[in-house]
């Protein structure tokens, strides 16, 4: 069946739908018929809609429409094999966007697309389909059936007041019903846990829990490891209906809350057999997970989802969640004849307009981008520069909502800041990437492994011109401060280490001594080295004209400027752009010495401060592009 050999639909609120025939054995032709329903007839037709991944195969399985050879692809004939009927005369109405929608047809898919987030509303049942089973598949789905089932009312109880919470106008009402939901949160997960592990306590020593948890383990892994967890169209497909089951091959289909409820027991197991963390990437497409209104929880929990997820199309990446945030984005029309550039730059206006922030610019600043993109637009496909746990690390905003001028060309960005500082030319080579650690609460020794190069990058900071006198203490005492206000260590102890890095093989962590018996000092030396490694992981240092310390997440050129935008709470790095006199190209965010604990921020000009917070004193339009 041809892309021509397609009807067109009678109007723009019909849809196709496959009535999918029986068959006797799961290896018989799939035959089914493509008939078209408005969504608004009375009554309205009952159908299901599969949610699964193209997983970029060809089209080379036939089936039949119509009586007609079709070409689907494999996942989508093998998740039809497994959902037809097998009892004589029955049938299923089915929708797959693959089947239902002429993919030549950029008018037609523009207009359905713009309708998926109803079509997946008003289904029946959403049948998530992950694909075939492997040898780990039917035990884990098993025992996220049973053991989800069990806690169900649980589930339902978060869900009345997450509802509750998000419908209340009232701000003290709603303020009451949001502490509700943590709170609950937290009692249920140790009621969980208790339950889970006390019948569990006896059997711990015995060989078959062991092989039991290996394989649970397997099964878990499996699951997250499929590729339906990636695409940016399952994330709005799995979470907007909560009549939704997860199937995978011949094992029992798993009702979504099950699925959610049974990983919550999988994790109190783990704990129990001191696995410490289990991969839970699919969060996001789950009901429970929805994102609250309100303007951060918005953009960290739609940002970070948009930047993990792939697509066929990069466009995709926005039209597969504009419905899902119409706060921000539901203004936006699909139109697939757009270029990716004019999607993304409309895409990053809507977010600053509905959020009244600018936080989306941390996305934008991946360094050594080739996209042709303004350096203002995120090509979102990249996780935020800025971890979470360095977010709050910044000085007084000079205002809480951007202070934008609209009337500008679509490509720039012109809004308020203030100038804070210049870079000189003392700036650090871009230092060694770490790993996490591995416990956040106790040293490990494999937290200062490996360091040389980052110790000898730091060294070759400090001691590089320009210098006055030659005297590197006052900026060691800057270096020193900004790590003080950062991760609550003492300052003079930092400072005096810091000679070490070049005096000493060790770096004065005391190698000699052993991991556990060593004096204090070196037990001091250690934790700072603990901690200046993950500070500095692929960042850089820089020395400004008033004297302070600047860490940014990536390196910078003398010149640039610091400079506090309107809307956001983190500095950022702006570059003169060449041949485009007074506009700026978006560099980095920064961390600056003296200002990571909400301190007032003066001017490059000295005007400014706490006495001018909340006003546009010594403010000026900057113009990025």
């Amino acid at each position: 069946m041809a892309s021509q050999d397609y009807q067109k639909l009678p109007d723009p609120r019909s849809i196709r739908v496959i009535k999918l025939h029986s068959a006797v054995n799961l290896d018989d032709v799939i035959v089914f018929d493509l008939i078209t329903v408005s969504l608004d007839a009375t009554p309205p037709l009952s159908y299901n809609a599969l949610s699964y991944t193209w997983g970029g195969q060809p089209l080379d399985q036939v089936v039949y429409a119509n009586g007609k050879e079709f070409l689907v692809t494999e996942n989508a004939r093998n998740a039809m094999r497994r959902l037809r009927p097998y009892k004589a005369g029955r049938y299923l109405h089915l929708w797959i966007d693959a089947i239902c929608i002429n993919q030549q047809d950029n008018e037609e898919k523009s207009t359905q697309v713009q309708m998926m987030l109803e079509i997946y509303a008003r289904t029946y049942r959403v049948q998530i389909w992950l694909g075939e089973e492997d040898e780990t598949s039917p035990l884990i789905m098993k025992w996220l059936l049973w053991t989800g089932l069990m806690f169900h009312p649980l589930f339902y109880v978060r869900q009345w007041i997450e509802v509750t919470a998000l419908s209340s106008i009232a701000p003290r009402k709603r303020a009451f019903f949001f502490t509700l939901l943590k709170g609950f949160d937290k009692l249920a997960l140790w009621f969980v846990v208790f339950a889970t592990l006390g019948p569990l306590l006896p059997f711990r020593a015995l060989p078959i829990f062991k092989g039991f948890k290996r394989k649970i383990q397997a099964g878990v892994e499996d699951l997250a490891a499929r590729e339906y967890w990636e695409r940016s169209w399952t994330v709005q497909e799995a979470s907007v209906n909560f009549n939704s089951r997860v199937i995978c091959g011949s094992s029992k289909p798993v009702p979504i809350i099950s699925f959610l409820m049974g990983h919550v027991i999988v994790g109190a197991f783990y704990v129990f057999f001191g696995l410490e963390r289990i991969p839970l990437r699919y969060r996001l497409h789950l009901p429970t997970y929805s994102f609250y209104t309100g303007a951060g929880v918005l953009v960290h929990n739609m940002l970070g989802s948009l930047c993990k997820t792939k697509a066929t199309l990069p466009v995709d990446k926005i039209f597969a969640i504009r419905a899902l945030y119409p706060g921000s984005l539901g203004s936006m029309t699909v139109d697939y004849s757009r270029s990716v550039e004019d999607v993304f730059t409309e895409a990053a206006r809507l977010i600053l307009k509905g959020n009244k922030n600018v936080e989306f610019l941390r996305y934008a600043c991946t360094g050594n981008r080739t996209d042709g993109f303004p350096s203002w637009v995120p090509a979102w496909d990249t996780p935020s520069v800025v971890p979470e746990q360095l977010s709050t690390f910044a000085p007084a905003m000079i205002s809480p909502h951007p202070i934008v001028d609209q009337d500008t060309e679509p490509r720039v960005l012109k809004l308020k800041a203030l100038r804070i500082d210049k870079v000189n030319g003392n700036i650090s080579g871009s230092f060694p990437i770490r790993p996490p650690l591995q416990r956040q609460w106790a040293p490990s020794r494999s937290d200062s492994t490996n360091a040389d190069e980052a110790f000898a990058i730091f060294r070759a900071w400090a001691v590089a011109p320009p210098n006055p006198n030659r005297d590197i203490r006052p900026k060691l005492r800057q270096f020193a401060s900004l790590m003080v206000d950062i991760y609550g260590l003492n300052a003079d102890q930092i400072f005096n280490w810091c000679p070490m890095i070049w005096e000493s093989p060790d770096y004065g962590t005391g190698q000699q001594y052993g991991y556990v018996i060593a004096p204090p000092e070196c037990h001091e030396a250690r934790k700072f080295a603990r901690y200046f490694l993950q500070l500095t992981s692929s960042r850089a240092l820089f020395a400004t004209e008033s004297g302070r310390v600047g860490m940014s997440t990536a390196v910078v050129c003398e010149g640039d400027e610091v400079v506090l935008l309107s809307g956001e709470r983190m500095p950022y790095l702006v570059r003169k752009c060449p041949g485009e006199p007074g506009k700026y190209t978006l560099v980095c965010p920064c961390w600056m010495s003296g200002a990571v604990k909400g301190e007032a921020q003066r001017s490059a000009s000295g005007v400014g401060g706490e006495e001018d917070l909340g006003l546009d004193l010594d403010l000026e339009y900057i113009e990025l592009v």
